[in-house]
């Protein structure tokens, strides 16, 4: 087969079995191999290019090595028959041990998901894992000659918490922590760009001529140390709105001054209004100033605090050790005298000797009214706690302590005595008068209709009626001694109940106790008597109890047997 720039040199006869085979045969043979495919140029024929023309071979679908792992693959290759088939994909694949390292086609060239490019050795690497690229090298340097384009919104991150990121109009330097800004030289904002802090209302802003420092609020200027304000020009000025306040210049300051001033001042000249205000927020004791050596006409004032008046804004209290003159509002303290006073009430006047107000006089504990004429009141509070009320009447008539209650009159103490040299006149007009403890009553006097009931608690016990007293219950008592006349249906003594008509037996009978004790037995007798026929014997006759005279018993024994008759003998005794 004859292959184009390849012309054999060598006749078959020369290269047979059991010739010999000279070196220069080989040699001129391989020289002819190497030109056929050493294609000189892009326009040279020669060569040997396998693309396909004529006398230049197939295409090469497939370089690989021996077991087909290593390859790079340019189409895809079938057999059929013999015959080669390709699939043009227009795609060559890199594969390394059976594994795909990249692919180039018409548009990219694309390496596979965590395989990368080294250069010299893996510490320089770039590498894709499908969604993240990573470059990784010592120092990482980028070089153009144009800008570096990174896509809006899509910012450089450092670490974890610190980026910076574009969005077309507006770039954001975000740290977590701070941002430090170094450089050997100055660091340049352009003319007209300022700095903001939280929104434009606090902005440091330069026009290449002045550096505005402005805020919408308050602008806090705090050091450690001095804080020191350079003016070349010699001029510093306050304004408010554009409108000068006040200038300090190396000769003075000039302009108004409002608020507080501190310091000496050699003349303070053109004071329309002088306006000297205190702190009334908290609670302190300000000494009033007063002028010294001034007219208070005009002309030079000078001012005088070293006295003892103070004022304090908190309570509204001025406080002074001693007062003269005309005096209108409240005042406490100890006052030596009070004149003059237009005030019709005084609320308090603190600690005082004695005071005499009309007809009352206080000295100490006592406290003396004066009445008509000499007549007095004295009220005198003792040692102990002891209350003393003393009414004495110049003619000599009694001194009546009268205390009138609208409402509900109360004496409260240990123990409230009533002593009187006369009467004591409970006088209630509900027709009650109770005895409690605590709030439990546990007695009470009241009159109904003239009559006095007493209850124990709120059960009535005794009715006095004129002289006649009705006890609702039993009467309890070791004794009970009367001078005149006890009158009742009966008693009951012990469990033994005397009726009035067992009474009236012992009200008619004419009998002494000695009598009474022969009844009893307890005065019986171991002499003899005799027995006359006047004599009288008691005899129960039938269950009445009656005396007869010894005569009679004579006579029954007289009409008795012999036997009888010695049983009424031995009877009789």
């Amino acid at each position: 087969m004859a292959i184009q720039g390849y012309d054999k040199t060598s006749t078959y006869s020369s290269i047979a079995t059991g010739n010999v085979i000279e070196a220069a045969y080989f040699t001129n043979e391989f020289a002819e191999i190497f030109t056929s495919f050493a294609k000189t140029s892009s326009t040279s024929s020669s060569g040997h290019r396998h693309d396909g023309g004529d006398a230049m071979g197939g295409y090469l679908a497939i370089l690989s090595d021996s077991d087909n792992d290593t390859k790079i693959s340019v189409e895809t290759v079938s057999v059929s028959g013999g015959a080669p088939s390709y699939t043009d994909s227009d795609t060559i694949t890199i594969i390394a041990g059976s594994a795909t390292i990249a692919t180039i086609d018409s548009g990219d060239i694309k390496v596979a998901a965590n395989k990368g490019i080294t250069f010299g050795d893996a510490a320089e690497k770039i590498e894709g894992d499908g969604t993240d690229l990573t470059i990784t090298g010592n120092n990482i340097n980028l070089t153009a000659t144009a800008d570096v384009v990174i896509p809006a919104d899509v910012g450089i991150t450092f670490g974890t918490g610190e980026k910076i990121e574009g969005d077309s109009t507006d770039l954001t330097v975000t740290s977590g922590a701070d941002i430090n800004l170094t450089a050997t030289a100055d660091v340049n904002i352009p003319s007209g760009v300022g700095i903001t802090f939280g929104d434009d209302g606090e902005k440091i802003e330069g026009d290449g001529t002045d550096l505005t420092v402005s805020s919408s609020a308050v602008m806090t200027l705090d050091a450690g140390g001095n804080i020191t304000i350079d003016a070349d020009g010699g001029t510093i000025t306050f304004s408010d709105a554009g409108v000068s306040l006040g200038t300090v210049t190396s000769s003075g300051f000039t302009g108004n001054v409002v608020g507080n001033v501190t310091g000496t001042a050699d003349v303070a000249t053109v004071a329309t209004t002088v306006t000297i205000t205190d702190n009334e927020s908290t609670d302190e004791s300000n000494a009033i100033i007063f002028t010294a050596g001034g007219d208070v006409d005009g002309g030079n004032i000078g001012l005088e605090s070293d006295g003892t008046l103070t004022y304090n804004p908190s309570t509204g209290s001025v406080t002074a050790t001693g007062f003269v003159g005309a005096l209108t509002g409240n005042a406490s303290g100890t006052a030596a005298t009070v004149t003059g006073a237009a005030q019709t009430a005084i609320t308090s006047v603190g600690t005082l000797t004695a005071l005499t107000v009309d007809d009352v006089a206080v000295n100490g504990k006592v406290i003396t009214m004066t009445g008509d004429t000499s007549d007095t009141t004295v009220i005198t509070a003792g040692a102990a706690g002891t209350l003393s009320i003393v009414t004495t009447d110049a003619a000599g008539a009694d001194g009546h302590i009268t205390i009138t209650a609208d409402g509900t009159f109360e004496a409260d103490g240990t123990t409230i005595t009533l002593d009187s040299a006369g009467d004591i006149d409970l006088n209630a007009g509900g027709g009650d008068i109770f005895f409690k403890e605590a709030t439990t009553t546990f007695g009470s006097a009241t009159n109904t209709s003239g009559n006095l009931i007493i209850k124990s608690g709120t059960t009535t016990a005794l009715t006095f009626s004129g002289a006649n007293v009705t006890a609702a219950g039993t009467i309890g008592s070791g004794a009970i001694t009367s001078t005149g006349v006890i009158t009742g249906t009966g008693f009951t003594i012990g469990s033994a109940a005397i009726l009035e008509a067992e009474l009236e037996i012992l009200d008619g009978a004419n009998l002494t106790t000695a009598e009474l004790n022969l009844l009893d037995g307890s005065a019986k007798s171991t002499a003899s008597i005799t027995v006359a026929d006047s004599d009288a014997i008691l005899i129960i006759d039938g269950t009445t109890t009656k005396q007869i005279p010894a005569s009679d018993i004579k006579t029954y024994a007289g009409g008795v047997s012999s036997g009888d008759a010695t049983a009424l003998a031995i009877a009789l005794g």
